[in-house]
């Protein structure tokens, strides 16, 4: 089973991710395994990636970045529901796909962004 909370920054996703998992777990007895593609450990890993290596970032790269850390979300994603566990993912496509075209990233082309994501997980 696969769900996921979508939705603006400030809306609730991480505390209705926590809320649910914890209840799955520990009252129903479920396997459950969260995925947040950007949290804290990673973004730490972006932002310190990016202020060492003194890349001044546009749109275009932060995207590039993103999609590998869609990459590994995908395929502990998968892993997850290849044995059975409820993964409840904190953001998805969705979120992601609105903050890059409120941000004009690649001219605001979708479909690039589409196929971008398609070849992400295309090996899943």
């Amino acid at each position: 089973m696969f769900i996921c909370f979508e939705g603006i920054a400030g809306s609730g996703k991480t505390t209705q991710t926590k809320l649910l998992a914890d209840y799955l777990k520990n009252v129903k007895g479920k396997d459950v395994f969260v995925s947040a593609v950007y949290e804290r450990e990673r973004r730490k890993a972006i932002s310190d990636f990016m202020n060492l290596s003194g890349i001044k970032a546009d749109q275009n790269a932060v995207m590039f970045l993103f999609q590998a850390l869609h990459a590994a979300q995908y395929h502990e994603v998968h892993e997850a529901l290849m044995s059975d566990k409820i993964v409840i993912a904190d953001r998805w496509r969705y979120s992601f796909f609105a903050h890059h075209l409120q941000q004009n990233t690649f001219n605001g082309d979708a479909m690039l962004m589409n196929q971008l994501d398609l070849l992400t997980r295309r090996y899943l």
